[in-house]
Parts: C-alpha cells; structure tokens; sequence
C-alpha cells in the first residue's frame, strides 16, 4: 500500500500515514450525487477523523484516542484512525497537506490529492478515484488543477480542507463550525487572518450594549418631557408631542435598555471567551 508520509514536529516526529479512504466502485458521477446535509453515519465523521487517515501504530498523533485508536472495518478495509475530536482530526489533515507541500513538492491540488488519495494504479487496494477527487477539490476553491497554490496560506488551506472534507464523507457538507475548523488550522500551524475590528463578536455586543445605554437616555429625556417641552414653540412643538407619547411608556423603555445593555455586556464577554478558547487571543 502506498502511504503519504511526513513527520510532524507538533507528533511524534515520526513517519506519518496517509490520508484516503478505499471506496467502492461507483459509475460515473454518481460518487458526487449529493444528499440533503452531510451523512453523519460516515467513517471519518463517526472517528472524528473527517479526513481519513489511516492508521499506523507508529504514528502518534496530537489528539489520538489512546484507548482505542482505530476502528475494525470488515473486509480487509484500511484501518483509520480514531480521535478524540473532530478538531484534531482536521488538524491532522492540515499538517499532512503542509508537510506534503514542504517536502514532496506538491504545489498543486492535482500533485496534492495525487499524492494523498493515489490512482488504482499506484495503489490497487484503495480504488481511489483520483481524477474525480482532483476535479472536486480544485472546482470547490475556484483554481485549475495545476494552478499554484500554497497551503501555509489560511485564504488557500480552509477551502481546500473543507472541500476533501466533503469528498470524503460522500460528498454531502459536513456538520463543523466555522469555529472548530478555525481551531483546528490554528492547531496546525495556519492563523486565520484578522477581522475589521467593526466585524468583530466582541464590537458587536458592544454596540449591542451602547444601544442600551441609547435607549436609556431617551427613556430619561421622555420623564423630563413635561420640564423641557413647555418653553418651546412651533416646530419644536411637535417634537414636544413625540416626548410626551413616549412619557407613559417610560417606566418600560428603561427596564428594556438595561436589559438589552445587559445582554450586551454578556455577549462581549462570551465572545472574548470564546476567542481566547480558540487561541485567537
């Protein structure tokens, strides 16, 4: 059997497994017929190990399930490994697509999944379908087959991930977070690249929070209707109208804007925590 191998310095720095699944003999296209959301019942989703890397005792992955490191396919099917979450499941695949880029050269998707799922004639026993893996991955991040790309680069190596994710289990989505694949490519060594800061969960709940305070202020100015509306004439007459509508509902716009800064408050916190939980942090 031909295998990927790399070493990884977050590992073991051992030799590492490759990454494909044998599949069935399918005609034509249908490999690709797609299904309404993803078919949790698959190998790699069941493993938390959505990539399919195959096992190989030698090999210690960051994340391994130690007390039962692969499943018992029937059939004299490719043992794969078992993790104990997705994260680092998709983080093993990363690492193995760096490492094949680093030091087998393969710079393109075709010399990528060539390298990752071999054609029958390389590795009879997998009957892998190579081409059609190629032509998936490469449509799904928008290049040519033999285009140059670079997986260090989050922009090239998310797409690419979640693309063999999908060809993998089916063809059918996957059921992660846009999080936890965040995670686990910052596991691997790929930072996401910064958001506009007014884009940000933590901006976000601040405004959220400042809306509250807004909403307060008006609650304020509507008790003081009567005081500050009586000095004034024509146009502002009208204006006067609009605070006195708004007097007996006061008491209500008050406990709503405390609420909703409150909410507010939470949610920045919630969110910090959440990027610190992630190591964006």
């Amino acid at each position: 059997m031909v295998r990927a191998a790399g070493t990884d310095a977050g590992d073991s720095g051992r030799r590492l497994s490759g990454a494909r699944r044998p599949r069935a003999a399918v005609p034509g296209d249908t490999l690709m017929a797609r299904t309404v959301g993803p078919d949790l019942s698959s190998r790699g989703f069941q493993l938390n190990n959505p990539m399919n890397i195959s096992y190989r005792p030698q090999d210690k992955w960051q994340g391994l399930d130690e007390a039962n490191p692969h499943d018992s396919p029937p059939g004299g099917m490719t043992k794969l490994v078992r993790f104990v979450d997705p994260i680092y499941g998709i983080r093993a695949g990363a690492r193995q697509l760096i490492y094949n880029q680093d030091t087998h050269d393969c710079g393109t998707v075709a010399e990528q999944i060539t390298k990752w799922a071999p054609p029958p004639k390389k590795a009879p026993k997998d009957k892998n379908h190579t081409a059609q893996y190629i032509k998936f991955v490469a449509a799904a991040m928008d290049v040519l087959p033999d285009d140059p790309i670079n997986v260090h680069k989050y922009q090239t190596l998310r797409p690419m991930i979640e693309a063999m994710i999908d060809f993998e289990n089916k063809g059918s989505g996957h059921p992660y977070t846009d999080a936890q694949i965040d995670k686990a490519l910052v596991l691997a060594g790929v930072e996401p690249p910064a958001r506009p800061l007014a884009k940000t969960g933590t901006v976000k709940g601040a405004q959220v929070a400042a809306g509250g305070i807004g909403l307060t202020t008006v609650s304020a100015l509507a008790e003081q209707a009567q005081d500050i509306a009586e000095p004034v004439t024509g146009v502002a007459s009208a204006v006067r109208g609009i605070m006195l509508a708004l007097k007996p509902i006061a008491p209500y716009m008050l406990w709503a804007a405390l609420a909703l800064g409150l909410a507010g408050c939470l949610y920045v916190v919630y969110r910090r925590y959440q990027d610190r939980k992630l190591g964006l942090r």
